[in-house]
């Protein structure tokens, strides 16, 4: 029952996330094509079609991971561009302080200055997407990818503890009280999704704010470098955390 509850909880944070990447896209007159949560697997039929806000929606074979379908050859300027790809971060930082805030009701934590400041923070974000886009996230981003690399690099230990969302559910899921451990999980859920996509890794929403902000300094070399760099990168990290997870799985 916890793994089918963590497999809901994290597709609608996906979910969500490009949601907020595609109602950013019509706010700016880019109609997106379809919303897809998950990817097809050969020629097998879309599970389920459906529409949300007038945005054509699917969920496919393979639900792990989404994307936002944009009209072919759109030029994006880069100010919206940014907005775009930062909305889908900040809808997650959203989501998790208001799991937060029901978390801390549920266990009686008395609010103080600190956690309601820092369950505010996303949705001052959220006021001010174009400084928050620009600056605000690519900063966070960086800062979240070198602190993991440090965690990596310098921990014997650190790869005990690396793993995807099944590692995430067992290190979590560790008492009886079940409404405490389904909102733990969807805080460190949104959480993660908001500041592994802040990372300045493409095609990462963060990768994609840098590479806008190449694009507009017409800096192709640094573009044709960054792009295969991170992306290479980004598939070697998530292939030891499905590694692990089906390790975990079947031992």
């Amino acid at each position: 029952m916890y793994a089918f509850l963590s497999f809901l909880i994290l597709n609608l944070a996906i979910f969500l996330h490009e949601l907020g990447h595609a109602v950013k896209m019509k706010k700016y007159g880019i109609m997106p094509k379809k919303l897809s949560i998950g990817f097809k697997l050969w020629k097998l039929p879309t599970l389920y079609k459906f529409t949300l806000l007038g945005i054509p929606c699917e969920l496919n074979m393979i639900p792990l991971g989404g994307y936002v379908e944009a009209p072919e050859e759109t030029e994006i300027p880069h100010n919206e561009a940014c907005e775009i790809f930062g909305q889908g971060i900040i809808v997650n930082f959203c989501l998790a302080s208001v799991f937060s805030f029901f978390y801390l009701l549920h266990l009686g934590i008395p609010f103080t200055l600190i956690n309601v400041s820092m369950m505010i923070f996303p949705f001052l974000l959220l006021a001010f997407p174009q400084f928050s886009s620009r600056f605000v996230l690519p900063v966070l981003g960086t800062l979240f990818s070198a602190a993991l690399v440090a965690v990596i690099v310098k921990s014997s230990n650190s790869t005990e503890t690396l793993g995807g969302p099944i590692e995430v559910v067992h290190e979590i899921i560790k008492t009886n009280d079940y409404l405490k451990d389904v909102l733990f999980f969807a805080i460190n859920i949104n959480l993660s999704l908001g500041l592994l996509n802040a990372a300045p890794i493409y095609p990462l929403d963060g990768g994609q704010i840098i590479n806008s902000y190449f694009k507009k300094y017409n800096l192709k070399k640094a573009s044709t470098f960054f792009r295969p760099a991170t992306t290479i990168f980004l598939l070697c990290f998530f292939g030891v955390l499905i590694i692990k997870d089906i390790v975990k799985l079947l031992f």
